[in-house]
């Protein structure tokens, strides 16, 4: 739903470990997530997140080659 459902998934998403993408420009928590990877964010909740270092903004406005560059960027450190 973009709020409070979105948050708890992605809270338990790095809980355990997964690594997030968030999508900038999408609206909502994404955004707020976004912000905070940025370190543009004073929601506490949302920072603590970021500071994992498995979230990763994508910008929306960037195109498809921003995604896949994340994505990339993501699978190569990966060690699972």
């Amino acid at each position: 739903n973009g709020g409070e459902v979105t948050y708890l998934d992605a809270r338990y998403s790095v809980i355990v470990g997964r690594l997030v993408i968030v999508v900038d420009g999408s609206g909502r928590m994404a955004d707020q997530l976004a912000a905070a990877v940025r370190g543009e964010s004073t929601d506490e909740r949302v920072q603590e997140l970021a500071k994992s270092g498995l979230v990763k903004e994508v910008n929306l406005h960037k195109g498809f080659e921003d995604l896949a560059t994340v994505i990339e960027g993501m699978l190569s450190t990966n060690k699972d």
